[in-house]
């Protein structure tokens, strides 16, 4: 089974930083992984990276700018 040995934290932020979020897992997750905020899948734009570390096994999702509606649950 997939084991998250680094869970998200909660933390707070200032208007334009920068987020960054990470999970260490045991091994590669599924093709469907994803990060999901508030209940709404994420998909990368110009703002939102989403990255895959195949030697780390970690995942982590970046948000440049951030602003009020980056408020709320992460989840991956």
């Amino acid at each position: 089974p997939l084991v998250f040995f680094k869970d998200l934290k909660d933390f707070k932020y200032e208007l334009d930083d920068r987020l960054v979020f990470t999970v260490r897992m045991n091994k590669r997750p599924s093709d469907n992984a994803r990060w999901i905020h508030n209940g709404q899948t994420l998909k990368p734009s110009d703002r939102i990276q989403i990255l895959y570390d195949d030697n780390e096994h970690e995942a982590k999702l970046i948000i440049d700018r951030a602003n009020e509606q980056d408020q709320g649950k992460y989840v991956y």
